[in-house]
């Protein structure tokens, strides 16, 4: 379990005013098992609950109805996110060690889903190849997904609410980490 109680304060950010707080809280349990003397899985589940202030004090929101303040008539305000978010995460992973080839195979997959309307995927495989004594050479690929948050706009028509909009939603951000995401990652590490 972990417990995290945060103020966030101004300092640079052209958005942020006044101090503001964030309290999150994780949960986690899992299991590790031995199979065989050359297998192994883990099992774990976790819990992540935030609320507070969420938003990106340093990430701004497009609007395009302000014409008083940019003769281009689109302004920049601050993003506005939910104040509280839940999130789920399932974990399997499992290694199978080869002593013909004095090599193990890791194979892990990863699924979260969360209150802000994201999901995501995630796959990994590693091939850890012992070389003599000290060398260990692992290639390894990873498969990512995710959708976008429901909030995730590029740019928004007209102005925010308490700017006078009417037709703003509740919460908006063009924070590319909230956007849809579809990675392949290939990699070789020496150790």
């Amino acid at each position: 379990a972990a417990d995290n109680h945060d103020r966030v304060l101004p300092a640079t950010s052209p958005f942020l005013h006044k101090r503001q707080m964030k309290n999150s809280y994780d949960f986690l349990a899992g299991i590790n098992q031995l199979i065989n003397p050359h297998t192994t899985v883990t099992a774990n589940l976790s819990y992540g609950r935030a609320m507070g202030y969420l938003a990106d004090p340093y990430k701004g929101m497009v609007f395009d109805g302000y014409p008083q303040f940019n003769p281009n008539n689109i302004s920049l305000f601050p993003e506005k996110r939910p104040h509280e978010r839940n999130k789920y995460i399932g974990y399997f992973a499992a290694t199978e060690y080869f002593k013909k080839v004095n090599a193990s195979l890791e194979g892990s997959y990863r699924f979260s889903t969360d209150s802000f309307g994201i999901q995501s995927h995630t796959l990994g495989l590693s091939w850890l190849q012992k070389l003599g004594k000290h060398l260990v050479v692992t290639p390894e690929f990873r498969y990512y997904y995710q959708t976008a948050a429901n909030f995730y706009h590029v740019q928004l028509p007209g102005l925010p609410a308490a700017f006078g909009g009417v037709n703003a939603p509740a919460a908006y951000s063009a924070d590319y980490r909230l956007s849809k995401l579809d990675t392949f990652t290939g990699g070789l590490s020496i150790a």
